[in-house]
């Protein structure tokens, strides 16, 4: 799970009464099913990952530079995608012939690129975060997006900082290996 496993368990430390899901975000996502204190099933994500790369990489990158949210060209890739999610790899054409034409701004492809990213993600963990608490664990600057997407999706999710509960966790498995 890549650290996610530590950082959950010291969320389960700080929450023992936590039911629900948690979506720890870092290089890449993992949505973990919580229940009586337990992992009870999980799923990892690359989206992270492929954001990085697909915004550094020919032909997206000029499109994508900006960084900043157009909120409404995110919302509307979440749910275009979410809706239809074989429209991916099209949509990812789409943003780079949209900025070679018209020259809009980056924000804007970004914006898409995120939305169509996450929304992906998150039509796949459906069954994960569907009628469930969320929490989202992590220190990545995506993190809000992925709340973002959620609330489209009529779900508060919880943001919490992952980097203190891979503290506690890594204090659990030093006290357990010292006893």
């Amino acid at each position: 799970m890549q650290g996610a496993e530590t950082a959950i368990a010291g969320y389960l430390q700080a929450a023992p009464e936590f039911d629900g899901v948690i979506c720890c975000l870092d290089a890449q996502s993992t949505w973990a099913h919580i229940s009586a204190r337990e992992v009870v099933s999980f799923q990892s994500f690359l989206t992270p990952m492929m954001a990085t790369q697909l915004s550094a990489t020919a032909p997206l990158s000029k499109a994508v530079l900006g960084g900043g949210l157009d909120e409404d060209t995110f919302d509307a890739a979440v749910n275009d995608v979410m809706a239809r999610p074989q429209i991916v790899a099209t949509a990812l054409a789409e943003i780079s012939a949209q900025a070679t034409i018209d020259s809009p701004t980056t924000d804007a492809g970004w914006s898409r690129l995120m939305g169509l990213l996450i929304g992906l993600e998150l039509a796949g963990a459906r069954a994960y975060w569907l009628g469930r608490e969320v929490v989202i664990l992590s220190d990545s600057p995506l993190a809000p997006l992925y709340a973002r997407g959620l609330a489209a999706q009529g779900l508060t999710a919880s943001h919490v900082s992952r980097r203190d509960h891979v503290r506690a966790g890594l204090q659990l498995c030093a006290d357990a290996s010292a006893s």
